[in-house]
């Protein structure tokens, strides 16, 4: 199912992509996170700035295309930010990668956990977000919250 709630931005690796409040589902069917093709330019480019080749990959639903990039360091993909009711929400590089190859060249051809559609509707937050972010559902007062994870900080190494 899905919810609607209102994001007030987006930032990768640093850069404001979407700099102003945007509808965003919160959909736990979505086996990805959509965001309007219409960024997908900005994207490119912040990621291309740190030597990370990014394209589009049509799916087999012509609204949505896949993010697929090349890079030699997996270092590179970054962090995304999501800033939602003045709180930032940041998937980190390994949160961010779907599947990976490695090429002849021993760069690494990866498909992100990033989709882009032609739908008319702003993000789509879908389970990469959900699986780091546990969103909680109030139908009664119709609200979502999202909580942060929990850092454990029990180092079961020493047991060793």
């Amino acid at each position: 199912g899905y919810n609607e709630i209102k994001a007030q931005s987006l930032s990768v690796l640093g850069t404001l992509i979407i700099p102003s409040q945007t509808s965003a589902l919160v959909d736990s069917g979505n086996t990805l996170i959509a965001i309007p093709k219409a960024y997908f330019n900005a994207i490119q480019q912040a990621y291309r700035s740190k030597g990370v080749n990014c394209v589009l990959q049509l799916e087999s639903n012509p609204s949505f295309s896949n993010m697929i990039c090349k890079t030699f360091n997996k270092d590179l993909f970054g962090k995304v930010t999501f800033r939602i009711n003045n709180v930032d929400f940041t998937l980190e590089k390994t949160e961010l990668i779907d599947a990976c190859n490695t090429n002849a060249d021993l760069s690494y051809t990866c498909k992100m956990v990033l989709e882009f559609h032609t739908v008319n509707f702003g993000l789509i937050l879908g389970q990469p977000f959900l699986k780091k972010f546990t969103a909680r559902f109030n139908m009664d007062r119709k609200t979502i919250s999202f909580e942060m994870p929990i850092v454990d900080y029990f180092d079961t190494r020493s047991w060793l």
